[in-house]
């Protein structure tokens, strides 16, 4: 599958998917190994922790309700609202310790695989198995300064937010000044994101890794950047929601249903928040 660069660049944007599924299916064996061993982890993960986090949140509600009910403020309850935070931020912590990790497993399994079938290369998934604890570190560097960026884009938007708010008033500018920030404060993310992906490509079949990597992705060409951009925002951020609100609305629903919660909780104990949601048709982030 040794394909020219010019040729590559002529695919477009939509040929971007069709040589995608061309790849998946052509080499079938090697990515079903790849998904089975790091993105179907991943995505079990990430969809398992909305009904962990849904209970979580369920028994802290109770708790704290609970205590507002409470006509005598007993440390017992307080210790017991103290450690259902606690299990929360833990559970947390251990969630993103595994989604970090199997993301990043999956992004170098996954670039590798494609630039040695792109290059002609002789690729098995045992070479991958070696080639990805090489390459990980380097990937796990690039994404901790990615963070640091969002955090600083972050801190930023906050401040102009906070600086918008002090200075206006309720008027039609406003409003109209409010929803033009917004809109480039959605693009500056979009394009962090988009470059995410960029240095992350560099940073599996290249040497450099953090901020080198980032300026590296950054000199890719203006229309492979948009390609990206326009990707991230109608395949990724579109898809992963959809799929969000549709395992709240059905999965989520049915887990809380068939266990009961309905006929086991009392008139004084609220109903989770994200069922609420899920049986109004709501998406609740």
């Amino acid at each position: 599958m040794d394909i020219p660069q010019e040729q590559m660049q002529e695919v477009g944007f939509f040929g971007i998917y069709k040589e995608s599924f061309k790849t998946i299916f052509s080499w079938k064996k090697i990515f079903t190994q790849i998904t089975l061993t790091f993105i179907l982890p991943l995505s079990f993960i990430f969809l398992a922790h909305f009904i962990v986090v849904d209970i979580l949140d369920w028994n802290i509600n109770r708790h704290e309700d609970r205590i507002d009910n409470s006509n005598v403020k007993s440390e017992h309850l307080y210790r017991k609202l103290s450690s259902a935070w606690i299990g929360y931020w833990i559970f947390k912590f251990i969630y993103l310790t595994f989604l970090l990790l199997f993301s990043l497993l999956s992004t170098a399994a996954v670039v590798y695989t494609i630039a040695a079938l792109y290059s002609g290369n002789e690729v098995t998934f045992k070479k991958v198995i070696k080639i990805v604890p090489k390459v990980w570190k380097r990937l796990a560097l690039t994404c901790l300064w990615i963070y640091f960026g969002f955090f600083i884009y972050n801190m930023v938007a906050m401040f102009v937010y906070r600086v918008w708010e002090t200075t206006t008033t309720d008027t039609t500018f406003a409003i109209v000044v409010l929803y033009v920030l917004i809109a480039l404060y959605c693009v500056g993310f979009v394009y962090i994101t988009a470059l995410w992906q960029l240095a992350s490509v560099v940073s599996v079949l290249e040497g450099c890794y953090g901020l080198k990597a980032m300026m590296r992705g950054n000199t890719f060409d203006q229309g492979a950047k948009v390609v990206i951009m326009v990707r991230v925002l109608g395949a990724i951020l579109h898809l992963c929601g959809h799929l969000d609100t549709v395992f709240r609305v059905r999965v989520a629903r049915a887990y809380w249903a068939n266990s009961g919660a309905g006929v086991r909780f009392s008139t004084n104990e609220p109903v989770p928040y994200r069922l609420c949601c899920a049986n109004n048709g709501l998406s609740c982030l």
